[in-house]
């Protein structure tokens, strides 16, 4: 199962603009956005609130943002019942030191993955185990997470996530 499969289009664009923010130079200058056709009479227009689709990600998005196979050894979760990793120790230092400068904050992802709140991390740690079994995060140009972090993360997200 991959990424793209578990989250759609719209998680990973907003990864991919965390992994391009995070590259020098931008891998690719931002397509003008069409401009809808007025919907026809009496039909009901989309209200403006409503943000229009986003294209789906090319095939490269993945390759060009994440971290290269080649340092990403795979790793499994621990077998869930032992010491419970919780989200207010060892996941949440994790996350600050590797994750926080595009996920919380003012970071560029943060609006839709704010990790530093433990109910977006909890909601998304499907995400967050996706990531850690793909080697989707960090971005490419960032430092890979040691194996024992991503165990760590993969671990707490596939044991149920507590806080």
């Amino acid at each position: 199962m991959t990424v793209r499969s578990l989250l759609g289009p719209v998680c990973l664009l907003s990864l991919a603009a965390c992994a391009a923010a995070a590259s020098n130079p931008p891998l690719a200058a931002p397509a003008a956005a069409a401009v809808p056709a007025p919907a026809p009479a009496g039909a009901s227009a989309r209200p403006s609130s409503t943000p229009a689709p986003r294209p789906a990600p090319t095939a490269t998005t993945r390759e060009a943002t994440s971290t290269p196979a080649s340092s990403c050894p795979t790793v499994e979760a621990a077998a869930c019942g032992g010491a419970t990793l919780k989200y207010a120790g060892e996941v949440r230092t994790i996350l600050e030191r590797r994750c926080f400068s595009c996920h919380a904050n003012d970071g560029i992802a943060a609006d839709e993955h704010d990790l530093s709140k433990f109910t977006v991390a909890h909601a998304q740690r499907t995400e967050i185990a996706a990531m850690m079994k793909e080697c989707a995060m960090p971005p490419k140009g960032a430092p890979p997470l040691p194996g024992e972090e991503r165990r760590t993360l993969l671990s707490w997200a596939e044991c149920g996530a507590p806080p």
